[in-house]
């Protein structure tokens, strides 16, 4: 039986993310920001407390390089009470990944979980304020979305790739939808 190797650096790196954020010292909108105490830590985003920076992705045994860069966006993109929480969760998954030394397979599996899961996300905001009689290009983002979900799920790249072209048609059907609706309000 080999032994097992851990990444001892990234587990800092991971445990001081997780102390940061513990410490309310994970801010939005800026890479940095000077301590608001004297003595107090430096407020980062959450990639800087894992080590990236803002054209550097965290160092590869903390966080695969899709998570990284999309580490700001969904920093940025959260709502201030869900920061805490979600980056809490975050850090103690990569903290297990770390330690379990997740395979390239494994981390293709939480990828795959994780844009299934945005789709559903923003599918229910967007479910918020659906028509009550939907029009044709509504529909068809309804469609797209799900086709993406089951082909994401299913693993079959011709169905990913057709879902994929659904949904780039559907996103432009919406889009001049919105600006057809801003152009006739104006």
């Amino acid at each position: 039986m080999s032994a097992l190797i851990v990444d001892n650096d990234a587990i800092a790196l991971i445990d001081r993310a997780r102390a940061l954020n513990a410490q309310g010292a994970v801010i939005q909108g800026a890479w940095s920001r000077p301590p608001r105490e004297p003595c107090g830590p430096e407020l980062l985003c959450y990639r800087a407390a894992l080590g990236g920076g803002p054209d550097e992705p965290c160092p590869s045994g903390v966080a695969p390089r899709w998570l990284s860069d999309m580490l700001p966006a969904l920093d940025d993109g959260l709502a201030v009470d869900r920061v805490q929480p979600v980056f809490d969760r975050l850090t103690v998954a990569l903290r297990l990944a770390a330690v379990q030394h997740w395979d390239a397979a494994r981390w293709e599996r939480v990828h795959i979980r994780v844009r299934v899961e945005l789709v559903r996300l923003a599918w229910s905001y967007a479910e918020r304020v659906r028509p009550a009689d939907p029009p044709a290009w509504w529909l068809a983002c309804e469609r797209a979305c799900a086709d993406v979900i089951a082909a994401l799920e299913s693993g079959d790249s011709a169905a990913a790739e057709r879902a994929r072209a659904a949904a780039e048609a559907a996103a432009a059907a919406w889009a001049a939808a919105a600006w057809a609706a801003r152009a006739a309000a104006a």
